[in-house]
């Protein structure tokens, strides 16, 4: 199964950068490698979940606060952008 996390570093006032060793360690004890997408501006969570479903990830978790799970989630659900639509 691929598992691909989608990690908004600048969430919780930066909180989720300097928790994500820990964070990932324990993903990967619980399900195994964790591929790892992180954002860097306003709606890339949603684009790089579009990014994860075209490439055929099974599983997306978002690592952020509610503004990152949201984007996830439209992500999911507005139609993918780019010539492979």
């Amino acid at each position: 199964m691929r598992v691909r996390a989608i990690v908004n570093p600048n969430s919780s006032h930066g909180r989720t950068r300097a928790a994500w060793p820990r964070i990932s360690q324990a993903l990967e004890a619980a399900i195994g490698p964790v591929e790892v997408a992180f954002t860097d501006q306003p709606m890339a969570a949603t684009e790089r979940t579009r990014e994860a479903l075209r490439d055929g990830v099974d599983l997306v978790i978002a690592v952020g606060g509610d503004g990152t799970v949201n984007e996830v989630v439209n992500g999911f659900f507005h139609p993918p952008t780019g010539p492979d639509n």
